[in-house]
């Protein structure tokens, strides 16, 4: 409840902020689309995962003076996990909510994105520039398929948060994860678009653990 209290007045503060600051230039909105690799490393042993995300949506840029832009925007996002070490625990956990799978092996979920970031330049050749960035996205919730061995047997969890009326779904919660990143971007201009690439550090605040990361992501223009 805290952190959903905190959500509610924080993300639309940080956005009015973003718009209403003296900016150099027009917002630029467009069409991303990318994929991330992450693997986490810094928790218990139990509770570590790799695997993959892929993301489409919509970004939206507000450049605040010619070193810091501002950047949020809100997507569709299909996460596939795997569990590093499957059968090492009982009653399973995936993102701090409870899997009634004794050992879990795997996770996929659909989620909605709504990511918010900083970034400052720290170098611009002609085509080419290299930035450091920092921010947060928070998932919400809507569809997860779970699967592991449950005493010795297979078993296969389908959690649907538009159906609360499934035995399943009562131990879910809407709001999935809150995930703060920091790290460094390569942003390669083309004719058409750009395309970017990232490597940091991921911390999870329902999976209290942090992960090292690697993405790549094509963006171009809206409307022109």
């Amino acid at each position: 409840m805290r952190i959903t209290v905190f959500l509610v007045f924080f993300l639309p503060a940080i956005v009015l902020q973003g718009q209403s600051s003296m900016l150099e230039s027009k917002p630029k909105t467009k069409i991303k689309l990318g994929t991330s690799y992450l693997n986490t490393f810094a928790r218990s042993i139990n509770e570590q995962v790799q695997g993959f995300d892929f993301n489409i949506g919509l970004d939206r840029t507000k450049q605040l003076n010619q070193r810091f832009a501002f950047d949020y925007g809100l997507g569709l996002g299909f996460t596939a996990m795997n569990m590093k070490n499957p059968g090492a625990f009982f009653l399973s956990r995936f993102r701090g909510q409870l899997v009634s799978i004794t050992s879990l092996e795997k996770a996929k979920q659909v989620n909605l994105n709504i990511p918010l970031n900083i970034s400052l330049l720290l170098k611009q050749n002609k085509s080419l520039s290299t930035k450091l960035v920092g921010g947060v996205n928070t998932e919400l919730n809507f569809i997860s398929s779970f699967e592991g061995n449950h005493w010795g047997e297979p078993k296969n969890l389908i959690v649907n948060q538009f159906n609360k009326s499934e035995l399943s779904s009562s131990n879910y919660r809407l709001l999935n994860d809150i995930r703060f990143n920091t790290g460094a971007l390569w942003s390669l201009s083309r004719n058409k678009g750009r395309v970017d690439f990232g490597l940091g550090l991921e911390y999870s605040y329902y999976f209290r653990n942090f992960g090292a990361y690697s993405k790549v992501a094509y963006s171009f223009d809206w409307r022109k």
